[in-house]
């Protein structure tokens, strides 16, 4: 994606981090505060995938995708702490 839209104008910070760990949605805000000097816009587009349907997964990976999918919502609040603090 970064190649891809290395010559779309504008700047493009990715970070990757887990979604469902307080300390990386805090350090992702954090590298985003330090190359842009604050935050407009967040774009959460966590998820994930395993190569099992409902019939043959096992219970363990069908608790991780739902941890993720309720999780979704938490780097935002996170977020809004982090930016309200700093």
């Amino acid at each position: 994606m970064k190649i891809r839209l290395s010559e779309a104008p504008g700047r493009l910070l990715p970070v990757s981090c887990d979604v469902t760990q307080e300390e990386e949605v805090t350090s992702a805000f954090g590298v985003a505060v330090s190359e842009f000097g604050q935050v407009d816009v967040l774009v959460n587009s966590a998820g994930l995938t395993f190569p099992e349907t409902l019939l043959t997964g096992d219970t363990e990976t069908w608790k991780t995708i739902l941890e993720v999918t309720r999780s979704i919502s938490f780097p935002f609040f996170i977020g809004c702490f982090f930016l309200s603090r700093n």
